[in-house]
């Protein structure tokens, strides 16, 4: 339904940033919650520290298995979104130990959801998720989203006419501009 856009990545006016804050604000409690000794679901993965429900995008191309198998869906493309899914222990849970995989469900394969452990978060910052509250516009090239809120910094040297154009036809209704 939204989608934030940022020309940088880094600075305290990029993605990276803005995810963390936005994470914080509205996801911070739970968290704070899945890093308990108590917590039935997966421990926060990754450098972002990912949890349920966190919005994530795809970061490169892979081979993954969908659960419920079939209908040819085993891959998902670099810049697909998704909302993270699972796993939670709850009373249908049959295995001892606590779920260990993080489960997303992609916008574009509704009803799937894949997979994700542990090593496909590596320690170097090459993870295959990363948040997605906050894209760089570059990235979001292609996509639409029903309101974006776009963040225009002063001064900003990758800010283009064309990489400004691109973020104002990413929405399909609103536009919202933040400029400094």
């Amino acid at each position: 339904r939204w989608q934030i856009l940022s020309p940088v990545r880094n600075h305290e006016f990029g993605t990276m940033e803005i995810n963390r804050k936005v994470q914080a604000k509205y996801r911070g409690g739970l968290l704070t919650t899945a890093k308990g000794a108590w917590y039935k679901g997966p421990k926060p993965f990754g450098e972002q520290e990912i949890v349920w429900t966190d919005k994530v995008m795809q970061a490169i191309n892979c081979r993954k298995t969908s659960y419920p198998k079939g209908e040819g869906l085993d891959y998902v493309a670099n810049g697909e979104i998704g909302l993270a899914i699972g796993q939670f222990k709850g009373r249908a849970w049959k295995p001892k130990k606590l779920p260990w995989k993080l489960e997303v469900e992609f916008s574009t394969q509704l009803g799937h959801k894949f997979g994700f452990s542990g090593s496909d978060f590596g320690e170097d910052g090459d993870a295959r998720l990363e948040l997605a509250y906050a894209l760089t516009i570059h990235k979001s090239q292609g996509s639409e989203f029903g309101t974006t809120f776009v963040v225009i910094p002063n001064p900003c040297r990758p800010l283009s006419r064309e990489l400004l154009y691109t973020a104002l036809t990413r929405q399909q209704r609103d536009v919202v501009l933040f400029h400094q």
